[in-house]
Formats: structure tokens, C-alpha cells, sequence
């Protein structure tokens, strides 16, 4: 309608999108959470279509190999510094700038600091701050000030980044510490009913309250529980199978969702599915979920592809050749809290 079309007759060319990289562009990494955590290691065989690999391990040689891995696969890598830095009650070590400071070192010598593209001190700490008897949320909020700003000393210009928990967003007493640069934050359900409240509903809150230099990160839901798989008392054997397709399918149309939501958003920084691979180290009791390699085992076609969207997401990303999505209400994931379609 001309009507409706009034108001950009007089844009100025630095408010038109004159390619797709401009438009899209801010999406810039891709990279599963925890792929070269201890015993996972899938840096190589995801580097076809991510550019980020996620390292989290405490020996320092273990971490030089890690990251000269992410070197020869044409990657960047996250390296996870939380055993570094606290201990396993939550609790910040006395000794955390020397092992940062050793750490450091230890890079430097062997020329792989420019592999490294974010420095991720702790994951979800103000909630488990509040679940540990040995801190809180305002003890870990000071510990936090301190290590990142050992961190920005010891790596000047690499990124700080943290992933809050979707509890945490609402709160009032919640502020994002501004030493974090990039800010992610989780909810494994349907992107239109996170605890009641739409997932941009979150995001919207996150951004209100950073600063202006800080940017987000996607963690798109990869993986399922095992106990969503069980069948149910009376539930025929055809009613369960296609309840699991139905699962999968709905998974498939919350990523495509998410992908959306980051392309929109040009503070979005970087794409963090959870996760590749939940399968636990031999010897060790089996986890409660499973991630996205075994889709295709579970799930037959409707499992394959889904990976084949989400390694297809990666490649745009890697490629910096976006396509948006441009979902239709009835395309998204069904649900109480969706708007209906009109």
C-alpha cells in the first residue's frame, strides 16, 4: 500500500541495509557449547560448519593442544577458565591471578592467543551462587569484578563472556556486570513460553539493562532428555512414535525461531547450540539427555533433518551468507502463549 510506504520515502542511505552483509552481518560465530570440553573433542569434525570450538579443560597442556587443534581446523576457540578460577563449591580460589597469570604465559609462549575469541570465567554464576551454602549472588557479583578485570589486564581486547540462567533475568535485584562483554542466557523451552514469557521477552530485558559496548549470544536448544522420550502409561506404541516426531519437529521449528531472533537483533554476536554431544566419559554413569549427533539414531529422517537445518544455520553463519528465516506465526512452534495467526 503507497499509504504505508509514506514514512521511508525520505530514508538516508545510512539507514538502508544496501547488502546482506551489513543487514545480517553481526552474526558472526557459531560454535557448540562444551565440543572440546574434557573427554568431548569434536573441534575437527564440526569445523565444516562452525568457526568457534569450546574449550574447557585445566591442564595447560591439554588446552595448547585443544587450541592448536582449533588452529589447524580454521576456528576460533572459547577457553572456559571456571576450574582456573573457582573451586567446586563456587568459591573464588586465592590463587586465581596466578593461575590466570600462568595461563597467559603459557599462550603467549606457544603463539595461540590470537585463536582465541571470548574468555568465559564461570557458567551460570549468580545461580549457583544462590543454590551453594559457601557464596551468594552479591559475594559472586564482587568475585566476578575482580577476576574480570585480572582477565582484561591479562587479555587486553579479547572478549569476557558469561551465560546466565532465564531465572536470573526477572529478578530485581538482577544487573549484568559490565566487565562481561558478550552475554548469553538459557531457557530449554518453547521460545513463546519461557516460564510465561516469550524468550524476546528476555532478551528485551537483558538489553535494558547492559551497557552499550556488551552484545548477545544465542543458546539454541540441541539436545533432548531421555525421560521426554519415555513411554507413557496406556500410550499406544504409534501414539508414542508420533509423539517423537512431533518432539523433534517442534525442536526444529524453536531453532529456526532462534535463528530468526538473532538475525533481527543486530547486538547478537555469536550462535552457542547446547549441544553437540552428551555422551558421557567411559566407565562413567550415563547423562539424562543426549545431544544432536544422536538425532538421526532416535529419530530416523525427522533426526536428520533436523541436524541438516542446524548444520545448514552454521554454514550460513561461517560463510557469512545469512538467509533469514522470515517464519510465519503458524510456522513456529505451537503452543498456549502463541499468538494466534491473522
Amino acid at each position: 500500500m503507497p499509504a504505508l510506504a509514506d514514512g521511508y520515502g525520505q530514508a538516508t542511505p545510512d539507514t538502508v541495509y544496501a547488502s546482506r552483509d551489513k543487514r545480517y552481518g553481526h552474526l558472526q560465530y557459531m560454535g557448540f557449547y562444551a565440543s572440546a570440553m574434557q573427554h568431548w573433542n569434536f573441534t575437527r569434525e564440526l569445523a565444516p560448519f562452525t568457526n568457534l570450538t569450546w574449550v574447557a579443560l585445566y591442564r595447560e597442556d591439554a588446552i595448547v593442544d585443544r587450541l592448536r587443534e582449533a588452529r589447524d581446523a580454521g576456528v576460533m576457540a572459547v577457553v572456559a577458565v571456571q576450574a582456573h578460577v573457582f573451586d567446586s563449591a563456587f568459591r573464588l580460589r586465592g590463587d586465581f591471578a596466578f593461575e590466570l597469570q600462568a595461563l597467559q604465559r603459557r599462550l603467549e609462549e606457544e603463539e595461540l592467543l590470537d585463536v582465541v575469541a571470548m574468555i568465559y570465567p564461570i557458567d551460570e554464576p549468580f545461580l549457583h551462587a544462590a543454590r551453594n551454602s559457601t557464596t551468594n549472588r552479591d559475594q559472586m557479583r564482587d568475585d566476578l569484578t575482580r577476576v574480570n578485570a585480572e582477565i582484561e589486564d591479562l587479555f587486553p581486547g579479547i572478549p569476557i563472556g558469561v551465560i546466565l540462567n532465564h531465572r536470573e533475568i526477572f529478578r530485581e535485584d538482577m544487573a549484568i556486570p559490565d566487565s562481561f562483554d558478550w552475554i548469553g542466557m538459557d531457557c530449554y523451552h518453547s521460545l513463546w513460553d519461557c516460564e510465561g514469557k516469550p524468550i524476546t521477552a528476555f532478551y528485551s530485558e537483558m538489553l535494558a539493562n547492559m551497557a552499550p559496548h556488551q552484545l548477545l549470544m544465542a543458546v539454541p536448544e540441541t539436545w533432548m532428555r531421555y525421560d521426554h522420550l519415555e513411554r507413557r502409561l496406556f500410550e499406544s506404541r504409534s501414539a508414542w512414535e508420533r509423539r517423537q516426531q512431533r518432539l523433534v519437529r517442534n525442536l526444529e521449528k524453536r531453532l529456526r525461531h532462534h535463528y530468526e531472533i538473532a538475525l533481527s537483533e543486530p547486538r547478537f554476536v555469536a550462535f552457542i547450540p547446547f549441544l553437540w554431544s552428551m555422551d558421557a566419559a567411559t566407565d562413567q554413569p550415563s547423562n539424562r539427555g543426549f545431544g544432536v549427533d544422536r538425532f538421526p539414531e532416535i529419530f530416523g529422517e525427522r533426526g536428520e533433518d533436523f541436524l541438516q537445518a542446524l548444520i545448514g544455520i552454521g554454514e550460513q553463519i561461517k560463510s557469512g551468507e545469512h538467509i533469514y528465516p522470515n517464519m510465519g506465526l503458524s510456522q513456529t512452534e505451537p503452543g498456549f502463549y502463541r499468538p494466534s495467526d491473522r
